[in-house]
C-alpha cells in the first residue's frame, strides 16, 4: 500500500489505522464490561486502560486480583513481548527522530501504529503517521472501556454475561484467523499449549493455566526449531 506524495499525515494515519481504531473501541466495550463485572470502578478501569494500553495483557491480568504482584508482572510481560519486538523493528524507521520523541512515543506502540509506520513510504512522515495512528487507537480504546463499564452498570447481569461471551467468541475468531495463516508444518506447536492450558484450567486458577500453556507453547516452538535445524544440518 503506497502513500500519495501530497497526502497529509492525518489522512495517511487514518487510512492505515482508521478501521483498527474503531475495532479497538468495540473491543474496549467488552473489556470495560469485564472490568465492571470484576468489581473495578470506572475511574480504575479508565486509568488502567489509559496507562497500560495493551488489551491482551489487560485481559490476562484482570482475574489476578488475589495473586502476587510478581506473577501479574510476568504474565503481562510474556503477553506483551511482541510490543518489545515491534519497538526494536521501528528503530530503523524512526532513526531520524530525536531520542526524546521516541521515548515519549513508546506508550503508543501497538499493532495499528506499528503497521502505519511501516506502511508509510515517506521517510520524514513516518513518525507523524505513527503518532497520529497510535493516539487514534489509544483514544478509541480508552473511550470504549469507559462506555463498556457504564453500559454494564445500566443493563441486566445477563446482558453483561452475553457481552463477555461475545468477547470470547471474538477472541476465538481472531485465533482462528491467525491459525489459518500459520503453515501446517508449524501449527502443531499450538496443540501442546492448548492441551496443557485446557487441562490445567480444570484444576488450577486460570492465570496458572495460562502461564503453563504459554510456557508449553514456547518450549514446543524451541524444540521444533532445534529439531528442524538439526535435520537441515544433517542433510
Amino acid at each position: 500500500m503506497s502513500t500519495a506524495p501530497d497526502e497529509s499525515a492525518f489522512h495517511a494515519a487514518f487510512r492505515f489505522a482508521g478501521s483498527i481504531g474503531i475495532g479497538t473501541g468495540i473491543f474496549g466495550l467488552l473489556y470495560g464490561a469485564a472490568c465492571n463485572g470484576a468489581g473495578l470502578s470506572l475511574v480504575a478501569t479508565v486509568l488502567f486502560s489509559a496507562a497500560v494500553f495493551t488489551g491482551a495483557a489487560q485481559f490476562t491480568v484482570l482475574p489476578m486480583t488475589d495473586v502476587a504482584w510478581i506473577t501479574v508482572f510476568l504474565a503481562a510481560l510474556f503477553v506483551s513481548l511482541r510490543l518489545f519486538l515491534m519497538s526494536i523493528s521501528l528503530g530503523g524507521h524512526l532513526s531520524h527522530v530525536p531520542w526524546w520523541k521516541q521515548v515519549l512515543a513508546v506508550p503508543i506502540i501497538i499493532d495499528g501504529s506499528w503497521i502505519a509506520a511501516l506502511a508509510e513510504t515517506r521517510w520524514r512522515m513516518k513518525f507523524a503517521v505513527f503518532t497520529i495512528a497510535g493516539l487514534w487507537i489509544w483514544t478509541n480504546w480508552v473511550v470504549g472501556t469507559a462506555l463498556g463499564h457504564l453500559a454494564a452498570s445500566l443493563v441486566p447481569r445477563s446482558a453483561v454475561e452475553a457481552l463477555a461471551f461475545s468477547g470470547a467468541i471474538f477472541l476465538g475468531m481472531l485465533l482462528a484467523m491467525v491459525a489459518r495463516a500459520v503453515p501446517a508444518t508449524r501449527a502443531w506447536h499450538w496443540l501442546p499449549s492448548l492441551a496443557v492450558s485446557g487441562a490445567a484450567s480444570l484444576v488450577m486458577p486460570l492465570w496458572v493455566a495460562f502461564l503453563l500453556g504459554l510456557g508449553t507453547g514456547i518450549a514446543a516452538i524451541v524444540a521444533g526449531q532445534a529439531t528442524g535445524g538439526a535435520g537441515r544440518h544433517d542433510g
